[in-house]
C-alpha cells in the first residue's frame, strides 16, 4: 500500500511540473488555508509540537518574576537625579505578539519559508545607586524581533481515504533562523554571535539565513547544551566611545542563574568606529523541563543602563535556539 501512494505522490509531483512550473495558486501543492492556519499556530506558540521553540526566547528575556522578589520598593518610580550607578536591571515584558509577514515564499513544491515578526513590548527596570539615595528607573521599550522559518512538505501516510492530491501531504517545521532584531535604532551592530562547545562550533553572520534543525537534519542542528562547557563570543560594531552591556539570557539554571553578563575582551578603533568583542565562558547546568530552549544575546547601549533619562534605551537581540534535555 505505501509502494503504491508513493507512486501516487510522485505521478502527482510530475503532473504539478509538467504542467504549472513552480507553484502558483492553482497548484494542488500550494498552502491551503489551513496549512497557513498551522503556519500561524506555530509562530504564535501554540503548536504542541514546537511551542516551547517559539516560547522560550522571550522566557530567557523577561525577567518580571525577578523583579518581583524585590518587594514593592523596587517596584516604586522615583525620579532619578544626577549619575546613576546600576545595581540590578533587565526587561519587565507586558505584551508579545507574534505574527506573520506576508505570503510564504516557496522553493519548489516541497518547501515553504515562512517570514515571521515578534514585537515585545514593556518597560526597562534598572535599579540604581544616585547622589539622592537608592531609585528604581523604569525605561518603556518596544523591540521588533525576526525569524524566518522552514516548513517541509511530507507524505501523510496515515491510511486515510484521501479526496484530492493536496491531502496527501501535510506541512511540518523543519529549521528555523536564528533570532535577531532590537530596537529602531539598534544600540549597535552585531558582527558574529559564537557558540563554542567541547565538541563544535556554531557561528553565525547572516541570521536570517543560518538556518537550524528542529527535527531532521538541514544545514545546522541545534546545540545540546546539558551539562557541557560553553563560551559564547559576540562581536559587534559601534559608534559610540562608551562600551555596551551585554547580556546572556536563558532558561532557568539548575543554580538558578537566567542572566549572565558578558566581559569586554578586545577593542579597537578606526576613524570613530569601535569593534568589541565580548565573551562569556560558564559550565551549562540548564535542565528545563523543555523540548527546546533559547541562548539569547542582548546588548544594550551605556545609556540605557547608566543614563537616568528614561527615553534613552537601545538594543541589539540575537539568539541561538538548543536542546536542553538531550
Amino acid at each position: 500500500m505505501k509502494n503504491i501512494h508513493a507512486l501516487a505522490a510522485v505521478f502527482s509531483l510530475l503532473l504539478v511540473s509538467t504542467f504549472a512550473p513552480g507553484c502558483s495558486n492553482d497548484s494542488p501543492l500550494e498552502p491551503s488555508s489551513a496549512d497557513e492556519q498551522y503556519f500561524q499556530r506555530v509562530v504564535s506558540g501554540n503548536d504542541e509540537e514546537t511551542r516551547d521553540l517559539f516560547t522560550s526566547d522571550i522566557e530567557a528575556l523577561n525577567e518580571s518574576a525577578d523583579f518581583n522578589l524585590l518587594g514593592s520598593t523596587f517596584r516604586k518610580e522615583i525620579a532619578a537625579l544626577g549619575p546613576i550607578t546600576p545595581i540590578k536591571f533587565g526587561r519587565s515584558i507586558r505584551n508579545v505578539s507574534r505574527s506573520i509577514i506576508g505570503p510564504a515564499t516557496m522553493q519548489g513544491d516541497s518547501i515553504a519559508l515562512v517570514h515571521t515578526q515578534i514585537i515585545i513590548t514593556g518597560d526597562f527596570v534598572v535599579k540604581a545607586v544616585t547622589p539622592s539615595g537608592i531609585v528604581t528607573l523604569r525605561k518603556p521599550f518596544t523591540e521588533t524581533l525576526y525569524r524566518n522559518l522552514r516548513f517541509v512538505r511530507v507524505w501523510d501516510d496515515d491510511g486515510r481515504k484521501r479526496d484530492d492530491d493536496r491531502d496527501l501531504f501535510k506541512w511540518k517545521l523543519a529549521a528555523v533562523s536564528v533570532i535577531n532584531g532590537g530596537t529602531v535604532p539598534p544600540s549597535s551592530v552585531f558582527q558574529s554571535v559564537e557558540l563554542i562547545t567541547a565538541k563544535d562550533t556554531f557561528t553565525v553572520t547572516n541570521p536570517d539565513e543560518y538556518f537550524m534543525a528542529s527535527k531532521h537534519p538541514w544545514k545546522v542542528k541545534m546545540p545540546k547544551l546539558k551539562d557541557k562547557p560553553i563560551t559564547v563570543r559576540v562581536t559587534l560594531i559601534s559608534n559610540s566611545p562608551d562600551p555596551e552591556d551585554v547580556a546572556l539570557h536563558h532558561l532557568v539554571a539548575e543554580s538558578g542563574l537566567r542572566k549572565q553578563m558578558f566581559t569586554l575582551v578586545s577593542e579597537s578603533d578606526v576613524a570613530g568606529l569601535f569593534t568589541r568583542v565580548y565573551e562569556r565562558t560558564w559550565y551549562s547546568k540548564i535542565k528545563a523541563k523543555k523540548k527546546y530552549g533559547h541562548l539569547v544575546v542582548s546588548a544594550l547601549s551605556n545609556a540605557s543602563v547608566h543614563d537616568d533619562d528614561t527615553q534613552l534605551y537601545a538594543s541589539t537581540i540575537w539568539g541561538i535556539p538548543y536542546l536542553p534535555n538531550e
